[in-house]
This record gives structure tokens, sequence and C-alpha cells, in this order.
């Protein structure tokens, strides 16, 4: 997916009308997945969104981190074109911590608030699983 500065802010004006552009508050020291999908998962269901979970799932399974229902999504460098693309994050859940979203989040920015990081998630098609 190419994207565009233009065509990323008109993106957050949709996400935002619709809810979908939010903030959230993570740990600063240590892993932070389990922080964050919390907070997403309350966001969307306040929404009346539910995010899936694993077909083979239970409610006492544990959360792991390759089994989220979302990824976090990094932009690629910008082409001399000006274009960014967007792509899976190389992360895991061990260092998934503040730090390393950071460097993730800088590459693309925030176009709505300076200085605040912006991420992008997709939907993990690895967490789906057929009964």
């Amino acid at each position: 997916m190419k994207l565009t500065i233009d065509s990323i802010v008109d993106a957050v004006d949709r996400f935002e009308l619709n809810g979908l552009f939010f903030s959230a508050t993570v740990p600063t020291d240590g892993e932070i997945w389990q922080e964050l999908h919390a907070q997403i998962v309350t966001h969307f269901t306040s929404l009346g969104i539910t995010l899936p979970k694993r077909s083979n799932a239970n409610d006492s399974d544990s959360l792991r981190f390759h089994h989220l229902p979302w990824v976090l999504l990094s932009s690629g460098n910008r082409t001399n074109e000006g274009y960014f693309s967007l792509k899976r994050a190389s992360i895991t859940g061990v260092d998934f911590t503040l730090k390393d979203l950071k460097a993730i989040g800088q590459k693309l920015g925030n176009p709505r608030h300076r200085g605040q990081l912006m991420f992008n998630l997709g939907k993990n098609v690895n967490s789906f699983q057929s009964a």
C-alpha cells in the first residue's frame, strides 16, 4: 500500500470521525504489549467492536503476543516520489518496549499532534485458525 502525507491525513480524519483514532498510555519500563492490548480492546468494546479470539482459545488461556488479533504496522522509508509504505513491524512481545515503539512511530510522525507518536494497527492473519 502506497501512502502520501495527504492520504494519511485523510485516513486519520476518517478514523477520528468513526472513533478509530484514539490515545493510549503505556508503561515506561518493560514489555508494553499487554497494556496496549487491554486499551485497544476496551476502546473497541466501547464502540461495539469485538476483536476475534483464536477459535480454539478459551477464557483460561493466557494471552500470547503472537496470538493477538492485531499487529503493529511500521512505515517504510519515504520514497523519492513522496510515498510511504506500511508493513508489519519486526517486533516480538519480548522486545515490545516503549523504546522500540518510539523507534517505529518516529518514522512517519503524527499529522494531528506534533510530538505525539502515531501507530497503525492491522489485522493479524496468523491469529485466525480454522476449526
